[in-house]
């Protein structure tokens, strides 16, 4: 077993810098508002303990999908690095393993990519949601499952069903947990025990920041049967067309983004 301080997972802070490009707003051939963009993502690993003797990074990479178009991806970094995706969800993303020696301050590994993105809008009561995006049953399946983290037994069942008692409209269910969890839940990064995506600890401390809430929110949705998951993304200004936007910082990974949850039927 490796020891705490002989390998230290670090991750100093993501700075985000999405840079608008030419003519970001049109039409796709369905007539769906497109917007592109040009990003500039930014890992920032400080400098180690005197005692570790390694640094290890994760970097998500972004992902064309429906909705998104990814191009023009590079990575700059003073270290070696590798490419991955994981084998359950798909997700992509960058490891390094930086020896203390090699890491005499602190440095950069930076992200360059072009994101087109177009609208994306759901009718409620057109159809199931399962048949426009096009989730397999077994996808469905595995997010009405509990995680280590996220049991759907005892607590967050019990507390699932008595926020939908007597409802029966799958969105009408979804509506009444989302306004229970944002009535009851505060962002408060006080003391400690927040962050750790543990649905029971978020549900008895009624605290935490992103991650707390997204997690309760989604082991009440899976109890009361409807699909959910948690996304990541970056929330852009809707009226501004050129120029730099700012980015966020973050201390460790981005937690920031919706869940999300598919109704079927």
């Amino acid at each position: 077993m490796k020891s705490r301080k002989g390998c230290v997972a670090a991750f100093g802070f993501v700075v985000v810098v999405a840079a608008v490009g030419s003519g970001v707003s049109g039409f796709s051939q369905a007539g769906v508002v497109a917007r592109s963009f040009e990003f500039t993502y930014v890992a920032r690993i400080p400098e180690l303990p005197r005692s570790a003797k390694s640094s290890r990074i994760w970097i998500p990479l972004p992902q064309s999908g429906p909705y998104q178009t990814i191009s023009d991806l590079k990575i700059e970094s003073p270290f070696a690095y590798s490419t991955h995706r994981d084998s359950e969800y798909g997700n992509e993303y960058v490891f390094l393993e930086v020896p203390a020696a090699t890491l005499a301050g602190p440095a950069d590994v930076r992200v360059h990519f072009r994101a087109t993105r177009q609208e994306h809008r759901v009718a409620l009561g057109a159809q199931p949601i399962a048949a426009k995006t096009g989730a397999g049953a077994g996808e469905l399946q595995r997010f009405l499952q509990p995680d280590q983290r996220v049991p759907l037994q005892g607590i967050i069942g019990e507390l699932s069903a008595q926020e939908t008692q007597g409802i029966q409209d799958p969105v009408a269910k979804a509506r009444a947990i989302y306004d229970y969890v944002i009535a009851t839940m505060r962002y408060d990064k006080s003391g400690t025990g927040w962050g750790n995506g543990d649905a029971i600890w978020a549900c008895t401390a009624k605290r935490g920041n992103c991650t707390d809430f997204h997690l309760l929110f989604i082991g009440m949705m899976r109890a009361a049967g409807i699909p959910a998951r948690f996304e990541i993304g970056f929330s852009l200004p809707e009226d501004q067309h050129d120029g730099v936007i700012p980015g966020v910082r973050w201390r460790g990974f981005p937690r920031f983004a919706p869940a999300s949850f598919v109704i079927f039927g």
